[in-house]
Formats: C-alpha cells, structure tokens, sequence
C-alpha cells in the first residue's frame, strides 16, 4: 500500500520509460553517380535481428518493370551495411554491396530474358530502394514499405560529347570527354543498336574504354593512349 502511495507521489520526470526506437531509414550513396560506380547502402532503426528484405526497382524507357530482392538480418545494433553484411535468400547471397542493381531481371509479368539497357545516355536511370518487413521472395506479395530511397545512375557527365560512327560495316559511338583528349580509339561495332552503358561512363572520366564484342582497327599501344569511349551505337 505505502509502495504505491509513494509512486503516485513520484514526479512525472521520475518515471522511467522505454527509449523510443528510431524511425527505419536507408541510405544510398552516392544518390546520384555514374553507372558504373559503387554505392554505399545502409538500413537503420531496426530492431536487433530483425529479418528485412531489400528490394530494388527500376523501369527502362520503354516503362519494362525490372526488380530485384535480398534477405538480411539486422545486427544487434538494428543495423545493416550491404559492404559488410551477408545476403541470406533472395536473388543472390553473401556479401554482395551491388547485389540489388547486377540481379535486377524483369518483373514476373514482363517478357522475360530482357536487359536493363539506356536506349539514350542522356538520361539517367532510377532505381528506388525499398526496404520490407520480413522476408518475401521476388514475385511474392511483400511485407510493409519501412524505408525507401531513389538513386540516379547517369551514363554520361557534362561536357561529354558523342559522335556517331558510320563507315563501311562500321557502326558505333565515339564518346570524347571534356577538355583536352588523346587520338581516338575507334571500334569495329558489328552490333546495330548496341548499348553505350560501358562506353560512356568511361568517357566521362577521360578513360579509354572498348564496348564489349569489337575488335580494335588500331594497335594496342595506341589504343592506351587515346581518352575516348567507343560504344555500339
């Protein structure tokens, strides 16, 4: 009786409470980069050992859904660290900090077998990042949004210019980065639409990059020394 007489009497500062946990976040970085480069991912505010799922999603020009996912537990933090912490399901697993952008494939009602391909360098791809609760598989119904984020992927940079290539069976882009530029490497690209998403990025930091399936109509030595991307067109 005196034990609750005294703890009605207890200011109000006097009574503990439990921490309120921290709104579930994520974090990707850089937000806007080059294709090419490696971004940094990390989800907090979890509870310690809390089974999530990471999921990206992205759409090409023509609006083909592509998505990925991957099981992670928090630490006992309620944190997790795509560099360091290990998939358990999902698309792929282990520690793979590109994991969700190399396993992006098309969503279950898309036509199969396709790519996630810019049709124009000019303009940068989306990828929003989600993070579930629990665990789910692609295809399934996943559990409540907790945290999401979007990210840029640029396939080029200011200044980068593109020059088509058209001579004989010669088909292909010729990407020169800003400033000064050593002598083109150019390429025998024998694949009409081909892509630039390797080519350009690599222009853009003044690299001399060749695009996939071409045979170099220059010496090796030359080609070291020139700082231009060649792609298919």
């Amino acid at each position: 009786m005196w034990r609750a007489a005294v703890a009605a009497k207890a200011p109000a500062w006097a009574v503990r409470r439990a921490p309120a946990r921290r709104a579930v976040s994520v974090a990707v970085t850089p937000a806007a980069g080059l294709a090419d480069e490696r971004v940094d991912t990390r989800v907090a505010g979890l509870g310690p050992g809390q089974p999530v799922t990471l999921r990206a999603v992205a759409s090409d020009e023509r609006g083909c859904l592509f998505q990925s996912c991957a099981h992670y537990r928090a630490d006992g933090r309620g944190e997790l660290h795509l560099g360091t912490d290990a998939s358990h399901g999902g698309d792929y697993t282990g520690v793979e900090p590109m994991g969700l952008f190399w396993s992006l494939a098309p969503a279950g009602m898309e036509r199969p077998y396709q790519r996630l391909v810019p049709r124009s360098t000019g303009i940068p791809m989306k990828v929003e990042m989600l993070v579930h609760r629990g665990h789910s598989q692609s295809g399934a119904i996943h559990g409540p949004v907790m945290a999401k984020a979007e990210v840029e992927r640029w396939f080029t940079a200011p200044g980068v210019r593109r020059i088509r290539l058209k001579e004989g069976g010669v088909r292909g882009s010729l990407f020169l980065p800003p400033g000064e530029w050593g002598p083109a490497s150019a390429r025998n690209g024998g694949h009409r639409g081909r892509p630039c998403s390797r080519a350009a990025p690599k222009a853009a930091r003044g690299q001399s990059p060749s695009s996939g399936d071409a045979a170099p109509c220059r010496s090796a030595a030359q080609a070291r020394a020139g700082a231009s991307g060649v792609g298919g067109s």
